[in-house]
């Protein structure tokens, strides 16, 4: 049986590429062959090999799958904004089609499937649709980065509705709480708890990277 995920965050800069990369570990370590994906990536750099994006290139890293670029990350686009915006300037729209061929191809590779997202939630993908109605379509688990911060409650509660209206099971959270000055952090991962109706996985993407105990959570 294939175990599927989607990596969403609260929003942009939250810990998703940190907390992928522990997840995959931690299936690596469980005997999974893992493989991650990262369908839409703006931001990239030239490398010898052509243009590349960080979080894409750690998702291959720590995939146990042998994985080519590509495989791993189909649209790339240079500029760091909403891949709504780039891909028009650049003419490459972004095809759902596309995105599930992608996660198809990988399905026939791997039995531990993880698929980080862009920004957050709601991250529009074209002005007709956002990265949330291919999750749909998917059908994909969810799991929720918090950046733990002033504002985070109403962020991470927003989430958390969003995702269950789509039907979806949000199967757990991670709140990177590096974001958040220690005299309010307890109480402030303590409410997002409440707020997600699940217990906080760990309170740090690098905590994750440690420990394979979610192991036995999903």
């Amino acid at each position: 049986m294939i175990k599927r995920y989607f990596v969403t965050g609260t929003d942009t800069e939250v810990g998703k590429t940190v907390a992928s990369r522990a997840l995959l570990q931690a299936a690596n370590r469980a005997g999974y062959r893992s493989a991650g994906y990262k369908p839409v990536a703006s931001g990239s750099a030239m490398t010898a090999e052509g243009w590349r994006n960080g979080d894409a290139l750690a998702l291959q890293a720590n995939s146990s799958v042998a994985l080519s670029y590509d495989e791993v990350n189909p649209y790339i686009f240079t500029e760091p904004t909403s891949p709504h915006i780039i891909s028009a300037a650049e003419g490459r729209p972004i095809e759902l089609a596309r995105l599930s061929a992608g996660l198809r191809h990988l399905e026939l590779r791997a039995n531990w499937l993880l698929v980080e997202g862009a920004g957050g939630w709601f991250t529009p993908l074209s002005l007709q649709y956002t990265f949330a109605d291919w999750v749909r379509r998917e059908q994909l688990p969810v799991i929720l980065v918090v950046g733990v911060k002033l504002g985070c409650i109403n962020h991470a509660l927003l989430s958390a509705q969003a995702i269950w209206q789509a039907g979806l099971p949000l199967v757990g959270w991670i709140a990177n709480v590096s974001l958040c000055p220690a005299s309010g952090m307890r109480n402030t991962w303590q409410r997002c708890a409440v707020c997600c109706q699940r217990r906080c996985w760990v309170r740090s993407p690098i905590c994750l990277m440690l420990s394979a105990r979610l192991w036995g959570r999903i």
